[in-house]
């Protein structure tokens, strides 16, 4: 689970009467197959998928699990369930931490850079970040006002949260708050989340606002929009 490029792989395969593998990098798998053309290895199954997704291959009679760097680290319980995530996450901080600078966009963000991270302070600098001057205010007609929001489903007043999905950003309680609205204030409103979700994330979405009491035409979850959208949507 997490094969990567075979480091493992190439040693332990070749005395093995099957080896599965799985890895969600495509381009991961795609180097052992290249590398399997050359040196052949019949028993060697590749699968594409996350570490969580190995449902299918639960019953068969392994001899030995490997969990190649899917566990080590994690940035909370709610991490933990996704591996995939916790994976990207350390990727990522990987690379920027051996960056020669770090670009915080506020005195917060630069702070917990250096506390959390251990970027050192003389390569963090505050820019002050702000927003693009494209976000302003501005007036649209009726028509206009149609033509950005019948596409996404929003046919009422609503209230807007746009961003990522992932457990910090605490929609799980958004959502539990907007139940406990007065139904007759939920019905004249929907409240709208406006960003990219993954089929996981709509799936764990829909149950939430089952949980929640949230009707079906209350939510509204609009998928990633592009700033000329999100203008308006914020206006």
């Amino acid at each position: 689970i997490g094969c990567g490029l075979g480091l493992l792989l190439f040693r332990i395969a070749p005395h093995c009467q099957t080896y599965c593998a799985t890895d969600f990098a495509r381009p991961a798998l795609e180097y052992i197959e290249r590398h399997l053309r050359d040196a052949p290895l019949p028993q060697v199954r590749l699968f594409a998928r996350p570490a969580h997704a190995v449902g299918d291959l639960a019953g068969a009679p392994f001899d030995a699990v490997i969990l190649n760097s899917v566990a080590q680290y994690f940035p909370s319980a709610d991490y933990l369930a996704d591996p995939v995530t916790q994976a990207w996450y350390y990727r990522k901080l990987a690379t920027l931490t051996a960056a020669d600078g770090w670009l915080a966009i506020s005195k917060h963000a630069r702070q917990e850079a250096i506390d959390l991270a251990g970027i050192d302070s003389l390569r963090a600098f505050n820019i002050l970040g702000a927003a693009d001057s494209v976000f302003r205010s501005r007036s649209y007609s009726s028509g206009e006002r149609s033509a950005h929001l019948q596409p996404l489903g929003i046919k009422r007043p609503y209230v807007m949260y746009t961003g990522g999905l992932d457990g910090r950003k605490n929609i799980r309680l958004l959502l539990t708050a907007f139940g406990q609205l007065p139904r007759e204030v939920r019905q004249a409103h929907q409240l709208v989340l406006a960003g990219k979700a993954s089929p996981g994330e709509l799936d764990d979405l829909s149950i939430m606002a089952r949980k929640a009491g949230v009707g079906a035409d209350e939510l509204v979850v609009t998928g990633y929009v592009d700033d000329e959208t999100l203008v308006a949507l914020y206006n």
